[in-house]
């Protein structure tokens, strides 16, 4: 076997095959201009983060994410933006040009027709909202959500921060399966919301791999070191397509609704290459051109990784900064305090093996905030006593325990 056929990449995207393709009777569901819009516009955000994770992270490591949860979470998020950071937002994730109730609705459609289009598929999508319970929310922006994302949302006691930490972890862990347990790591005193979304995945192949035939074979790593992996072998008729840049085939689950791609590089070719090509166009005309092989001898390696990343810098990259700074406009979820994103996260896992592919995606949006009407000197702080009239300092203290 050429060196080439060892060279698998992990870019992975679950989408829709061509439902001719495969040989059970796979359901079908109708878009309309608003919510094909919406998909295009998605793959576009998925083609920029891709870009930026990848020119962001080693290039030795493993990456694996949903920019689906992604741009979801943010979509949730939006429902309280104004102004300019609302503008900020649409840019980034590539939604500018469709209005607030088209963005809903055809968010609204996916997750109607996404969870239950492939009975043998697992495809779970849950979204939820997690609040300070000492403030209120505008009900707007909370039927918003419930309405079109079926958001859970719940207030929380944040000062029992470790006991509301557990809950929204909890919740994490249910709905992925046990696959992530963790999203939020701590509550802090000016944490004010959190909006999670969680995705769970798991999926047979439509021809699965004999685990006899699973063998140690090298992998080549970019430096060209090889690495002994169990490979997995089968001969099949598949769709493939092959160019200058890359080498790839569909593999369907279940009855065909979803699949993975598989992009290798051509030989003299990497990995950054075949990112740095990748936009929307490409994808499009990369998928319609490929054609079904018959007896092609498929050798994919078995794998199971988690990935995690804290997404500010991308964002902010992407032209969303304004939404992480003091001058954020989230008063359409409360128009009383200064509210501003303080942390994206993301989690993901992913188990390829002969039978299938289990992944689950978490995505946590923390929005903090600052208010002129309350002030807590709850963490270590300075003291000064002066003299009104002149300024003058007296004494200057420092507590780091007041319990001491």
């Amino acid at each position: 076997m050429g060196k080439f056929l060892f060279l698998l990449i992990p870019i992975f995207f679950l989408g829709a095959c061509d439902l001719n393709m495969f040989k059970k009777n796979p359901k079908s569901f109708d878009v309309s201009a608003k919510q094909q819009e919406l998909i295009d516009n998605g793959n576009a955000f998925s083609a920029s983060i891709l870009k930026q994770i990848n020119d962001t992270e080693a290039k030795d490591k493993n990456l694996f994410f949903s920019p689906f949860r992604i741009s979801m979470a943010l979509g949730m998020t939006l429902n309280g933006a104004n102004g300019t950071t609302k503008e900020a937002m649409l840019d980034a994730l590539e939604l500018s040009g469709m209005s607030m109730d088209d963005i809903n609705s055809s968010y609204k459609y996916l997750i109607d027709n996404l969870k239950p289009l492939d009975p043998d598929v697992v495809f779970n999508i849950a979204n939820s909202i997690w609040y300070r319970q000492d403030y209120s929310i505008l009900s707007d922006f909370i039927q918003l959500n419930r309405d079109h994302f079926y958001a859970e949302i719940s207030p929380l006691d944040f000062n029992k921060s470790e006991e509301a930490k557990n809950t929204i972890n909890n919740w994490v862990k249910d709905k992925t399966n046990g696959k992530i347990e963790e999203i939020v790591d701590k509550i802090s005193p000016s944490s004010f919301m959190f909006l999670i979304n969680a995705l769970y995945f798991n999926a047979n192949w439509t021809y699965q791999f004999d685990k006899s035939d699973t063998k140690e074979l090298d992998f080549y790593l970019a430096d060209d070191v090889t690495t002994s992996t169990p490979f997995m072998h089968q001969k099949m008729e598949a769709k493939s397509f092959s160019n200058d840049l890359l080498h790839a085939i569909e593999l369907p689950y279940g009855e065909g609704n979803f699949s993975m791609v598989v992009m290798v590089p051509q030989y003299g070719k990497n990995v950054d290459d075949i990112v740095s090509e990748f936009s929307i166009s490409n994808w499009n005309n990369w998928l319609a051109a490929m054609t079904e092989i018959e007896d092609l001898e498929i050798y994919l390696p078995k794998f199971s990784y988690e990935y995690d990343i804290e997404l500010e810098e991308i964002l902010t990259n992407m032209g969303m900064g304004i939404a992480f700074s003091s001058q954020a406009d989230f008063s359409g979820i409360n128009p009383d305090l200064a509210l501003y994103i303080s942390k994206v996260k993301h989690k993901a896992f992913v188990d390829v093996n002969e039978e299938g592919t289990e992944a689950a995606a978490v995505t946590s949006v923390e929005i903090n905030y600052t208010s002129i009407s309350q002030f807590a000197a709850n963490k270590p702080f300075l003291y000064f006593i002066k003299e009104r009239n002149t300024q003058a300092i007296l004494f200057i203290g420092r507590v780091m325990d007041p319990s001491k």
